[in-house]
């Protein structure tokens, strides 16, 4: 069969709108996501990933942060934008902030939500805080995610699909399609408003078969909460 002209634009038009918004979200990186680290004197440990939701405050999954008694000498620093544009330093922070309690579902991940306060904030210059979305998680998010096994490359956008909601209605969890990997922890899940980016979801872990990880919801009180603690 001939190659028909229309048949090959139609195929170029298909393959633009598949790689196109990947391409774009790649140099969309908010610089409120960034990766958030852990040192004990002069040695690393783990990684996860954060949010800036206000200038001295980082959200990311409870479980990356854990109680200041259990810490030690942990410190934790946030490099905002890390591996997308030229490096602009880390800010560090030890006092961390629960989520309100929220009872517990049968997934028993309400509450891994946590955020670390910076010991100075964050200037506007190098990066401006992303508000939290009030509204439902849509069909459609996407995510930026550090690997924990390549702390020092810049995290890869992931699309991910609504895939379950637990409970139905209002959801605290939500499963998505996207896959994750160690370092994801805390990443926040994405939607796109107008311009801006707002957060949706926090992603606290990865799964197996059609749901890829699961995210929490924040409660729709959480931005008067943080208001609140900031006084």
């Amino acid at each position: 069969m001939a190659d028909h002209p229309k048949r090959r634009c139609a195929a170029a038009l298909v393959a633009a709108l598949a790689l196109g918004p990947q391409a774009t979200w790649a140099e969309d990186q908010p610089a409120a996501v960034g990766r958030l680290s852990t040192q004990k004197g002069d040695a690393l440990g783990g990684f996860c990933t954060g949010v800036l939701v206000a200038p001295d405050l980082v959200m990311t999954a409870g479980h990356c942060l854990p109680s200041p008694l259990k810490s030690g000498m942990l410190t934790y620093r946030f490099d905002p934008g890390y591996g997308h544009g030229p490096t602009v330093g880390g800010y560090d922070g030890q006092v961390f902030i629960n989520m309100p309690y929220r009872p517990e579902g049968p997934l028993k991940l309400e509450n891994d939500i946590a955020f670390l306060k910076l010991d100075q904030p964050v200037p506007d210059t190098v990066a401006t805080p992303l508000q939290i979305h009030a509204e439902k998680v849509p069909k459609t998010t996407v995510f930026w995610g550090y690997d924990g096994r390549r702390p020092e490359r810049g995290p890869v956008p992931r699309t991910c699909r609504l895939q379950a909601e637990f409970p139905m209605g209002v959801p605290t969890i939500v499963g998505l399609s996207c896959k994750a990997v160690g370092g994801n922890s805390g990443a926040p899940v994405l939607v796109r408003v107008g311009t801006q980016w707002q957060v949706a979801a926090v992603l606290v872990a990865r799964t197996e078969g059609k749901m890829g990880s699961l995210a929490v919801v924040p409660p729709t009180e959480l931005p008067n909460i943080l208001l609140l603690s900031d006084q």
